[in-house]
């Protein structure tokens, strides 16, 4: 859909516009509607790392809760994620509709930008003052609606993340010397994952949404953000692969194997596993050892 709708963000002063850079697609209701989906495609990706956040809380400190997330009623995510969609399009579709006097205030910065006929763009628009300075009131809920939803997903976001950092360490201090640095890993990648994309798609977001408030005066291709939705996929596979050992290890090997082929380096790379696997096994008897010693101590003291 972005390959073709080319959707793209353009603030002027007290306006936002976003629009279509390639609205040919036969009528303008079918560009609305594909706006629309897709802003409400941006808002369910956000409430889906809400969500990663809430799995991982429960599955260290609350796994009978996990039910809502291996039965039948893991349909109330779904339904959570398709209402934030939803809540977001109409939104737009109501709050931020193009109008006579937004189109007006738009038309000189769209062509002088992008060389655009702003009858001819098809697009959403929320210009947050008249003529007369007065508020236009539904645009100024557009905007409040939006950065609510994005202060509950990052409250729940940040809240589950400190309760995690602070708990953690008691909590698998009953697991496995293994299984410690797996959940340990598994941890500093979901903070990854959601710290780097917050940063780098997320928050710029929320200074483009204020600045039509502030009645800045100027102009910002503030589409430049949506450039940056394309790396979100590798991004979360890139940081996977670095921080879990085991995902780095066996990438790194197949990396000597396909570039630096030779006896030489099968044997490296063989006795590198077999190591790992040493190391495994010395974590698995150690733990044992611990448990065995803590029985044995229970049963003197009895």
């Amino acid at each position: 859909m972005k390959a073709t709708l080319h959707p793209y963000l353009h603030s002027h002063n007290s306006g936002l516009m976003f629009f279509s850079l390639e609205p040919d697609w036969g009528s303008f209701e079918a560009v609305e509607i594909a706006l629309m989906v897709y802003t409400g495609v941006y808002s369910a990706m956000i409430s889906l790392l809400a969500i990663q956040f809430v799995f991982r809380y429960w599955t260290l400190f609350n796994d009978e809760k996990l039910k809502y997330f291996n039965t039948w009623r893991c349909v109330v995510w779904f339904i959570y994620v398709f209402l934030i969609g939803m809540g977001w399009s109409f939104m737009i579709y109501f709050c931020a509709p193009s109008d006579r006097y937004s189109r007006n205030y738009m038309r000189d910065s769209l062509y002088d930008t992008y060389q655009m006929d702003v009858e001819k763009t098809v697009g959403f628009f929320v210009v947050v003052r008249s003529d007369d300075q007065s508020i236009r009131w539904h645009n100024v809920a557009f905007i409040a609606g939006l950065l609510l939803d994005l202060v509950i997903q990052y409250v729940i976001v940040i809240y589950c993340g400190t309760t995690m950092n602070q708990k953690m360490h008691e909590k698998l201090a009953n697991f496995s010397v293994a299984n410690r640095k797996l959940q340990e890993q598994l941890f500093k990648t979901l903070v990854l994952q959601i710290t780097i994309p917050s940063i780098i798609f997320h928050l710029p977001f929320v200074p483009v949404l204020c600045a039509p408030l502030l009645n800045l005066q100027f102009d910002f291709e503030s589409g430049m953000i949506y450039c940056l939705f394309s790396l979100y996929p590798s991004i979360d596979s890139v940081i996977l692969m670095c921080v879990v050992h085991d995902y780095r290890a066996e990438i790194m090997s197949m990396f000597l194997i396909i570039f630096f082929s030779d006896e030489k380096t099968d044997l490296r790379v063989q006795k590198a596993s077999q190591c790992d696997i040493e190391q495994c096994i010395q974590e698995n008897n150690s733990s044992s050892d611990v448990r065995c010693n803590v029985l044995k101590k229970d049963d003197l003291n009895d």
